[in-house]
């Protein structure tokens, strides 16, 4: 790299991150989150808009992600950003975003070429370097056009030039971004780079903005092929052949497509059910796949073992976190993937005080997912449980760029082929992948599928949200009664949010819930809470205040955070029993509750339920002593 290129990815990069950092504040705004991060904002606002702009988030935020993780950064990142601003109403951020580029320069031996403006009118000076070292360079004033600059990139490209031509088709679209053949020339650019993510990215804009022109589905084919995506490679030139079905280059290229996806699907990947392995994999005409190597003796009893030890750690996570992960780490060196997917989770978690470290626990997850989905078993083939939950904690990884760069596409990859072979978790990803639209065409009908299978499973997550789908009509007929019985059976297992749900249903009058949240709250400290803190607002079906306290109080017993602090609040405005309320605002408190530890430095200050102390400090003033709680 020359030091003029070096200077200008250094100029790039100081471009980018100031550009998130203006871009930030003023997404938490439409947000309505001041805490939120730049990710979190755009991945918010994704949703709500049309899917053009959501893939623009998308864009927005692989940049970000490349930017903290120190990848090299180009002009073209800038793009995303600066249109992100426009597209949610900042045409002067946008302005300000793209005014911080630095000047156009591109590298060639011995040529110098000036575009100035003199009058308003172009002058092309062109003359031989006398210093060996020159290079071209181009440098555009506020009136050149971006015919200009998409010129002088042919002409970079005619000589192979390709990064340089990219440069200046990345001023020209700066120039003017609905001019749908300078993203597909740049992507160009790209697929002969080898950044096929970039082409991909390219081609997809170049089609939004002319769908009509073939050659730009060819070049989104390509960027997939390169990408290894064959079967979505097939998906772009079918759409391309229904512009123009005769065309012979989109032809060629979905043979090769499909070649290529039947070369990766009968050569072992997942199918959706052991019963079906064989089935699944004879199906097509003329190919045969045989069945998997029976494991030796001493292999099966390694399989065993490790089995053995991964139980045993399951039983000691709770009472010894340490012993239960150098148990999974014994498991895992075995080879045995469900032992390598607990290893890994353990480490995400930093269970045992083990140091979380995402890239190793990624590198595991990744070596169990490679591993055959099934095992033959003394001629039985049985399901080897820790592929699809490997798969599925890699799809959690790109989703929330846990040890990688966040990749909504990749997640849902990843969830879909778990959820194929059977992870329940994975289907109730995948099913929130195509509800949202996220990483995967939206799809309310395919969503509700997979959350009935989910909920089938015994999932309490699913069956909410198969429960909202139902209760609203998404993805085929709406029913009430279903969706209440979902509902209910969430709650019973102690999905919080499910009884919230129960607790507004049976506030609108729904029998059937109001039936099911008196059985819940009889043992579910959030339905407690609800239902005491209902009783406490003015409930008229309750006159009895007490009910309400003693409800809160029973939830409060249970753990309940936020029961601890209603209950402690109703107490000590009561003046019923102000040390017992102390005792609950001292237990929220020391939870990690705000509130409660402001009013815990309140009521020692003063005295309320314990012994005064003016020496303790309110939490959030920062204290002036080592002076330490005493209870």
């Amino acid at each position: 790299m020359s030091a003029r290129t070096a200077e200008q990815t250094e100029q790039v990069t100081k471009a980018v991150h100031e550009a998130i950092d203006l871009l930030t504040p003023r997404l938490r705004a439409l947000v309505g989150n001041t805490g939120a991060d730049f990710t979190h904002c755009l991945t918010a606002l994704a949703p709500l808009a049309s899917p053009e702009v959501g893939d623009l988030c998308t864009r927005a935020v692989q940049v970000r992600n490349r930017a903290a993780h120190q990848a090299p950064l180009f002009l073209r990142d800038l793009e995303p950003l600066a249109r992100v601003a426009e597209e949610f109403g900042m045409p002067d951020l946008s302005r300000l975003i793209f005014s911080q580029r630095p000047k156009p320069t591109v590298e060639t031996p011995k040529l110098t070429v000036n575009i100035i403006h003199k009058q308003q009118q172009p002058v092309i000076q062109q003359h031989t370097a006398a210093d060996p070292s020159a290079v071209h360079e181009l440098r555009a004033e506020p009136g050149a056009g971006w015919e200009e600059f998409k010129q002088r990139g042919n002409e970079h490209f005619s000589h192979g030039r390709f990064t340089e031509a990219m440069e200046l088709y990345t001023w020209a679209i700066a120039k003017d971004h609905k001019q749908a053949v300078l993203y597909s020339n740049r992507a160009l650019c790209a697929i002969r780079l080898k950044q096929f993510q970039y082409a991909r990215e390219d081609a997809e804009e170049a089609i939004a903005l002319d769908s009509k022109r073939t050659k730009y589905y060819a070049l989104l084919a390509e960027a997939l092929l390169g990408l290894e995506k064959f079967d979505e490679a097939e998906e772009a030139c079918g759409a391309g052949l229904e512009v123009s079905p005769k065309d012979a280059a989109l032809q060629l290229l979905q043979r090769n497509a499909h070649a290529s996806a039947e070369n990766l699907i009968y050569s072992g990947q997942p199918v959706p059910h052991a019963a079906e392995y064989m089935k699944c994999l004879l199906k097509p005409a003329g190919l045969v796949a045989d069945m998997p190597q029976p494991l030796p003796p001493d292999k099966v009893r390694s399989l065993l073992e490790a089995q053995r030890l991964c139980n045993e750690a399951t039983g000691l996570l709770q009472t010894d976190p340490r012993k239960a992960m150098d148990l999974y780490e014994q498991a895992a060196q075995s080879g045995y993937a469900f032992g390598m997917y607990c290893l890994a989770k353990g480490i995400c978690d930093g269970v045992g005080n083990w140091t979380r470290d995402f890239y190793r626990a990624d590198e595991i997850l990744r070596r169990a997912a490679a591993q055959d989905p099934f095992l033959n078993v003394n001629g039985q083939l049985i399901s080897n449980w820790g592929v699809p939950a490997a798969m599925g904690s890699i799809g959690v990884s790109f989703r929330d760029g846990r040890g990688v760069d966040t990749d909504n596409v990749q997640a849902a990859d990843w969830f879909l082929k778990a959820a194929d072979l059977g992870s329940p978790e994975a289907m109730n990803n995948i099913g929130n992948c195509l509800l949202h639209g996220t990483g995967v065409p939206k799809n309310e009908a395919a969503a509700r599928t997979w959350f009935r299978k989910a909920a089938d499973a015994g999932l309490a997550e699913p069956k909410l949200n198969l429960g909202f789908m139902l209760l609203n009509g998404q993805g085929g007929p709406a029913d009430r009664q279903a969706a209440v019985a979902l509902f209910s059976d969430a709650a019973v297992q102690g999905n919080p949010e499910a009884v919230q749900v129960l607790h507004d249903l049976k506030l609108r009058g729904d029998k059937r819930a109001a039936a099911t949240f008196v059985g819940v709250s009889a043992k579910d400290a959030e339905a407690m809470y609800l239902q005491g803190s209902t009783i406490l607002a003015g409930d008229p079906k309750h006159n009895d205040k007490r009910e309400g306290v003693a409800l809160l109080r029973a939830a409060a017993d249970l753990g309940h955070v936020a029961a601890q602090r209603a209950a402690a609040q109703a107490l000590l405005d009561s003046h019923e029993d102000p040390a017992l309320g102390f005792e609950y605002t001292r237990k929220a408190a020391e939870a990690g509750d705000r509130e409660a530890k402001n009013q815990l430095g309140l009521l020692y200050a003063y005295g309320v339920g314990c012994k005064r102390d003016t020496g303790v400090p309110s939490p959030g003033v920062r204290p002036t002593s080592r002076t330490s709680l005493q209870h």
